[in-house]
């Protein structure tokens, strides 16, 4: 291994002014998995190691109805074992399950995994096919650029000198595990089975109505401008966790069944805009209808009983 000088910036404009500096002489390192083993066989020889695991900028993830933003610092770890990632873009965390083990996957990130360029690695397919980009900082600016332009060959990349991958922002997949909901959302959209659903294409949906035999909810989180749905109750109706319905604030006009696990109510305390709500109860439920005291809009409650 050649002999290096150690460098640790603390924000982009630092680690981006040294990378113009030195340019291909410097080597930018996070996770360094792969940097560290390319480095111990002679293949990679830089002057100067640019250990960016200090720039909080490149931390944290965001995922919301517009989208999901990786910062290059997010480990593959992380990405694996983030339940709102495995709700949302299931491909993604499958893909990140699939790196290498545990012990790699808690120090490799998810700006390695692409910015590295090498041709086997997980990451960079799932993103490409779920229409990702890259945000390239540089001391002159950033730019974006399509993960499916991002790499030229093996181990090349459009990355320029003094340039460093940012965050990864791609479009939301609004994943649906029920096919009865999915189809439905489809049907609403006019957007055909073989289309992917993207969190900014479903985002526009006010209505949907006649939800029967609906056994899962998730997805239904993505359809942010929903003000009015409707679930019929088809025989597994007490089955669904109503959880993913948490957040969908502009809804005005609720009718839902609720099974044994009345405890859910509770997810719906941040529907403040609420006015009409119809709850029709499974046999066994328990009706602890505190929960949803905070819901000072709600001016037509309706409760009934099946079974």
């Amino acid at each position: 291994m050649r002999p290096f000088e150690y460098v640790r910036p603390t924000t982009v404009g630092e680690a981006t002014d040294f990378l113009r500096e030195h340019g291909d002489d410097a080597l930018v390192v996070a996770g360094g998995t792969a940097a560290v083993v390319m480095m111990t066989l002679g293949v990679l020889r830089p002057g100067y190691v640019v250990d960016v695991g200090a720039v909080a900028e490149l931390s944290g993830s965001h995922a919301d109805a517009s989208g999901l933003r990786l910062g290059a610092l997010t480990t593959v770890r992380s990405i694996e074992r983030d339940p709102a990632i495995a709700d949302a873009y299931g491909l993604l965390a499958d893909a990140a399950s699939q790196v290498a083990n545990v012990r790699v996957r808690n120090r490799a990130t998810v700006g390695g995994s692409v910015c590295y360029g090498e041709p086997q690695t997980d990451l960079p397919p799932a993103l490409i096919a779920m229409g990702a980009s890259a945000t390239l900082a540089a001391s002159g600016g950033t730019r974006t650029v399509a993960l499916a332009d991002f790499f030229e060959g093996p181990y090349e990349t459009v990355l320029e000198p003094g340039e460093l991958c940012s965050e990864y922002p791609d479009y939301a997949i609004a994943t649906f595990q029920d096919a009865n909901l999915e189809a439905r959302v489809r049907s609403a959209l006019s957007v055909g089975a073989r289309e992917p659903l993207t969190c900014a294409m479903v985002s526009g949906l006010t209505a949907l109505t006649s939800l029967a035999r609906i056994t899962s909810l998730v997805g239904i989180q993505n359809l942010t401008s929903l003000t009015a749905l409707y679930l019929t109750y088809g025989a597994q109706y007490a089955t669904y966790d109503i959880r993913p319905l948490n957040g969908l604030t502009a809804l005005r006009t609720l009718n839902i069944g609720i099974g044994a696990d009345i405890s859910a109510l509770r997810g719906l305390t941040s529907l403040t805009n609420l006015t009409a709500l119809t709850l029709v109860l499974g046999a066994n439920s328990i009706a602890d209808i505190s929960a949803l005291k905070g819901l000072t809009n709600l001016t037509n409650p309706a409760f009934s009983g099946r079974g």
